[in-house]
């Protein structure tokens, strides 16, 4: 997966059930129910201090919500990949968008089947 704001970007490759974005994206269709809602989406564990094979290799972290002050919708993206040096990398930042963008964004994760088609392409339009 490639996340990218305009400004900062980060890639994940990993491996998950076919059905590992089915929940998210039908939270995705419904959200948001009000200006409290929160839609996350979590893979693996974020401490990776236990190591490549005793922990987790890798971890992403999609959180959808509200932010009043600055009165925009944001995707929180957090991405940590556990590797030896100079490999090991992780990145945090946001992607602001529309409530409509993130709801057609949860159509086309509700019926993506990765098994026969790898890759899905969702683009922000500002």
């Amino acid at each position: 997966m490639e996340f990218s704001n305009g400004e900062n970007a980060s890639y994940l490759e990993f491996w998950a059930y076919d059905d590992a974005f089915l929940e998210f994206g039908q939270k995705l269709n419904e959200f948001p129910q009000s200006v409290e809602s929160t839609v996350t989406f979590q893979l693996g564990e974020e401490d990776l201090a236990a190591g490549l094979g005793a922990g987790y290799a890798h971890y992403l972290l999609l959180q959808l919500s509200y932010h009043k002050r600055q009165n925009v919708f944001a995707i929180h993206v957090r991405v940590k990949k556990a590797d030896e040096k100079p490999f090991h990398y992780q990145s945090e930042f946001f992607i602001w968008t529309h409530p409509a963008q993130l709801n057609r964004w949860g159509q086309k994760l509700s019926t993506w089947k990765p098994h026969e088609e790898q890759e899905l392409q969702w683009v922000l339009e500002l």
